[in-house]
């Protein structure tokens, strides 16, 4: 990456202004949901802070100091009759002995109430979203196949069968079940295939899949591979996308026969086409045959017959037909917003349990931290206003159960903690809870450290790829020539005259 591109990569105030306010929100949602359960209760509160470390600035009020601080990795509200941690939210002025003692069902109330305020904000949104719909491509939808590699690359770069192709899985088959989870749209699918971690008896990854073909249930057994991407398991298909003409570029093979922007290609060579991808590789055949395509141009179907012209294409010579792909159509969904909201839940435990299986290929590098969490926010803004709100209930449904996994720095740990004195009748030391605490802190910023580092890899990955992408629009279409003129037919000359 070169200077230019780092100051293009940079020169987007709004979007990170943007990132950090929704971040920052789903965080004060989170402490405020403590402090006022805290003020209810009657504890004393002694700071507000979102982020950590050195107070930046802020105000005091009612004897609260209310702060934005240095680290801005999380929040807390800083309550002197709980065990805090004193190397992160600061020295208390308090003495938390001569506090008056707090019952543990105050403990458990205060600790619940960051990660309950936001499910309650996430249900607001998801509420939010039913009215107003959420536009979600078709491909998103649906269960159904579209395409399916025939080869792949793994990790190491070698070039390997398409696991799904080996098993038997085709265009046009619908996915009812993967490892015995039901899915009913193909984030459900990439989800359950990234996060199995199935193994066969010579210790080979497997992905068992029932789908259905032409009403039929089959059961088929897949062996994924990593992806060199990303390193979790994929098998090479993709969700079924509808072949919409966007252009059609002059003199070309489907100009010539008749095609037009907007048709949509639904047959080819006496086959179903089932993804875009579907047309490219039967396209591809060198060198060129001709082909029969069926089109769906509104109400009406047509057959056409052309034949693939060999063109330069940003700068590789390659058979076309001369058409531009168009947007796949969208449907607007409204989703019960308890329903959405206990999905987000589901998938988020999906995830930490794969995290945890030593058989799963989900690692903590996969995990986004503040800066991939960023990108997606503004990701989302670009494409909608209903998609960044469904991105940030699925931050505050995120945020709610990270902090009540049972982890002392976290809301879980105060509970569990509270818990341990009901059970053995007295608190826990003191001592105790602030040492492990403190090392768990510790723990906790490291490992934020390294996900933020993969983050910026990742971020760099996607900012290089969407310049290729940006410089292969701008790239000048494929030139097809037109066909010359058939030499016009002229009366042979008369033979000259005999010489007498």
């Amino acid at each position: 990456m070169n200077l230019t591109d780092l100051k293009e990569f940079l020169d987007t105030p709004w979007a990170i202004v943007l990132g950090i306010f929704f971040l920052c929100a789903s965080i004060l949602i989170h402490e405020l949901g403590h402090f006022l359960v805290a003020r209810w209760r009657g504890l004393v509160v002694e700071r507000f802070s979102i982020g950590f470390g050195p107070r930046l600035f802020g105000w005091e009020h009612n004897g609260v100091d209310y702060r934005v601080s240095a680290i801005p990795l999380g929040g807390y509200v800083a309550l002197p009759q709980l065990a805090g941690v004193r190397g992160v939210e600061g020295a208390s002025e308090y003495d938390a002995e001569t506090l008056p003692p707090l019952s543990v069902w105050d403990k458990i109330l205060v600790s619940l109430a960051g990660p309950a305020f936001n499910v309650l904000f996430a249900l607001l949104l998801g509420s939010i979203l039913w009215m107003t719909g959420r536009p979600v491509p078709a491909s998103e939808r649906t269960t159904s196949i579209g395409y399916v590699a025939q080869e792949l690359s793994d990790a190491d770069g070698a070039r390997l069968p398409g696991p799904a192709w080996q098993a038997g899985l085709r265009p046009g088959d619908r996915i009812l079940s993967i490892d015995g989870r039901s899915v009913e749209d193909w984030y459900g699918v990439a989800q359950a295939i990234a996060t199995g971690s199935g193994q066969s008896p010579d210790g080979r990854r497997e992905t068992v899949l029932a789908i259905d073909r032409d009403g039929q249930t089959l059961s088929l057994v897949a062996n994924p591979v990593a992806s060199p991407a990303t390193g979790m398991r994929e098998i090479g298909i993709l969700p079924e996308r509808a072949a919409v003409v966007g252009a059609v570029f002059p003199n070309s093979p489907a100009e010539k026969a008749g095609i037009r922007p907007g048709d949509v290609i639904v047959g080819a060579d006496g086959h179903a086409v089932h993804h875009i991808l579907a047309v490219g590789r039967l396209v591809s055949q060198t060198p060129p045959t001709p082909h029969t395509l069926s089109l769906r141009r509104g109400a009406e179907t047509l057959t056409v017959a052309l034949t693939p012209e060999i063109v330069t294409d940003n700068g590789t010579e390659r058979p076309m037909i001369g058409v531009r792909w168009g947007d796949e159509p969208r449907a607007t969904v409204y989703e019960n917003p308890v329903k959405l909201v206990w999905n987000v839940i589901y998938m988020t435990y999906d995830v930490l349990r794969a995290l945890v299986n030593p058989r799963s290929d989900i690692s903590v590098s996969d995990m986004s931290g503040p800066v991939g969490i960023t990108h997606a926010l503004i990701v989302s803004a670009k494409t909608s206003t209903a998609m960044l709100l469904f991105f940030v209930l699925f931050i505050n449904v995120n945020l709610a159960i990270v902090n009540l996994l049972p982890i002392p720095v976290l809301d879980g740990g105060h509970i569990v903690f509270a818990f341990v004195e009901k059970i053995v009748g007295k608190p826990v030391p003191q001592r105790l809870l602030a040492g492990s605490q403190t090392a768990f802190m510790a723990l906790l910023l490291c490992l934020m450290a390294y996900i933020t580092l993969h983050d910026i890899f990742r971020e760099i990955d996607i900012f290089r790829t969407n310049r290729e992408v940006e410089k292969a629009e701008k790239t000048p279409p494929p030139v097809f020539v037109e066909e010359a003129p058939a030499p016009a037919q002229t009366a042979p000359e008369a033979p000259a005259p005999a010489n007498k």
